[in-house]
């Protein structure tokens, strides 16, 4: 009789330790899960944000992507630390133009980066759109 509450014992002191381990990881991978949201709509907004400088008024000012990536200035570049439920994230945005033919043809790249306050993991999404000037 010893022997069987022995064993017993020890059996569900491993299903509890496995439980608790279970429950662990899943509320570890709901975080990731959120904050990896959060990185999405950031690289989004980014997205838009330089879509938008670039086709405003139905029309495309080529000037507003920097040919090669390389110049700083014509990145957005936002920081959404004042933002209820986006804090410690922030987007980097660009935009590269191609011209073939006379058309020009536009590659939109953008990063969301969201940070686990005190924890140094850092959750990223990079979304990229291609588009090119119409025709008339």
């Amino acid at each position: 009789m010893l022997m069987m509450s022995i064993f017993a014992i020890v059996v569900l002191a491993f299903l509890g330790m496995s439980m608790a381990q279970l429950l662990a990881t899943s509320s570890s991978s709901i975080v990731y899960e959120v904050y990896g949201l959060r990185a999405l709509n950031a690289a989004r907004s980014g997205l838009d944000q330089k879509v938008l400088d670039v086709f405003s008024e139905q029309t495309s000012d080529a000037s507003r992507c920097d040919a090669d990536g390389s110049d700083s200035d014509l990145w957005v570049q936002q920081d959404f630390s004042n933002i209820p439920g986006m804090e410690n994230c922030k987007v980097i945005a660009l935009c590269t133009v191609t011209e073939v033919d006379d058309t020009n043809y536009y590659r939109f790249e953008s990063q969301g980066m969201c940070e686990l306050e005190g924890e140094g993991i850092v959750v990223s999404r990079t979304l990229a759109i291609d588009g090119r000037d119409v025709q008339s």
